[in-house]
């Protein structure tokens, strides 16, 4: 019988350091992974955008932020509305890698609680907004371009 108990030790002791080892080499593996995936970038940019009286939309820049990073894959493809935006990241050709659409800015929506305690909802027209965008930067993104959807007119044009 203590044949059989110094077995089963050994074998636990053999089995243990073999996985410690594993484990050590898979840790180097996802640090070097992670290495590489660095150079990923996400950029914030903001922005303050206006509608005049004439429903003419004015886009002013204020400024951006990247931070090395990645974004979750978030692929949600819907046809924007005639109120919303869309940005672009563009090469240096102005050939289109990337886009978001800016939900309508001037579409203000207020959660509140009622007289009977009851979640409701109230939507706002306002002439001014601030709007962040996030996302994940290419890297051959030489421009970024917000413009209207059916419309030729561009609203904002910056170089990166």
């Amino acid at each position: 019988m203590r044949n059989y108990q110094k077995i089963n030790i050994i074998a636990l002791v053999i089995f243990s350091i073999s996985c410690a080892s594993n484990n050590r080499e898979n840790l180097k593996e996802i640090r070097d992974n992670k290495s590489l995936k660095d150079d990923s970038k996400i950029i914030f940019l903001n922005y303050k955008i206006y509608k005049k009286l004439d429903n003419k939309v004015t886009v002013d820049f204020v400024k951006k932020t990247s931070v090395n990073g990645k974004m979750r894959n978030m692929d949600l493809k819907f046809k924007p509305n005639n109120n919303d935006l869309i940005c672009f990241q563009l090469d240096k050709n102005s050939t289109p890698l990337d886009s978001l659409i800016i939900p309508n800015p001037f579409l203000q929506t207020i959660e509140y609680v009622d007289e009977s305690g009851l979640f409701a909802k109230k939507q706002n027209q306002i002439d001014t907004a601030d709007v962040t965008i996030r996302m994940q930067l290419n890297g051959q993104t030489k421009y970024i371009l917000i413009k209207e959807p059916n419309k030729v007119d561009l609203l904002s044009k910056i170089e990166l």
